[in-house]
This record gives structure tokens, C-alpha cells and sequence, in this order.
């Protein structure tokens, strides 16, 4: 009996969840917004929208990656541009892994230093 109860309650939320976001379907709702930093964003009618909807889109487009692993370590890129009546591009590097140093002199064990690394970057142009 429990559970049924516990499923009627989730089975609650799915609907309620889905009858909230039906009221303005294709929005984002204005608290998910403020969330995220965009308060004041306001959204588009759909004649606003038509108006400027592939306007931007470029007349060439690129996009390529790379990806290596090895025991302890990692790292990836990724790489994108589009041209056209804009131009943009981009690139992101990532670099994670683990490592050891020992300091060793004949039998003797000076140091030894386990550690582990991790950074990337990233950069953007549109003209």
C-alpha cells in the first residue's frame, strides 16, 4: 500500500510539472531565468522571431575534435568556425591527469610526491 501511494504522488508531480509548462509551451519560465542571471531577458513573439529567425546562419561551417587517454592521463580540443555575412570561431583545450615524482639516491628514498593536474582554456571570436 505504500508504494502505491509513493507512485500515485510521483505519478502527481509528472502531471503537475506537465500542465505547468503547458501554459506557455516553447518558454522558459521567467524564475528559471532570473536563475540564471537573465531577469531581464524577455522573450520574442513569433513574428518577432520570423523576422530575424537564419538571418546569421554562415554559408560555411567547420568543426573538428581531437581526443587522447592514456594510463593517468587525458586531454581533448575541439575546434569550430563559420563564415558567411558573419564569421566565428572558436577553440577549447582540456588537459587532466595523475603523476608521481621520487627523488631516489642509491637505496635511499629522499621524496616521493603523488599529485594530480588539471586545465584547459578556451577562446571565442565573431566579427
Amino acid at each position: 500500500m505504500p508504494k502505491l501511494i509513493a507512485l500515485c504522488v510521483v505519478v502527481c508531480a509528472v502531471l503537475a510539472a506537465g500542465f505547468a509548462s503547458a501554459a506557455n509551451p516553447g518558454q522558459v519560465p521567467q524564475n528559471t531565468l532570473c536563475k540564471m542571471g537573465l531577469a531581464d531577458l524577455q522573450p520574442m513573439s513569433d513574428v518577432q522571431g520570423t523576422a530575424v529567425r537564419g538571418k546569421y546562419f554562415g554559408t560555411s561551417t567547420s568543426v573538428s575534435g581531437w581526443s587522447i587517454a592514456a594510463d593517468g592521463a587525458s586531454a581533448s580540443g575541439q575546434k569550430y568556425s563559420a563564415s558567411g555575412p558573419t564569421l566565428s570561431a572558436g577553440a577549447s583545450l582540456s588537459l587532466a591527469g595523475t603523476g608521481k615524482v621520487v627523488v631516489v639516491q642509491g637505496n635511499i628514498v629522499y621524496a616521493s610526491i603523488t599529485g594530480s593536474f588539471a586545465g584547459g582554456g578556451a577562446i571565442a571570436l565573431a566579427k
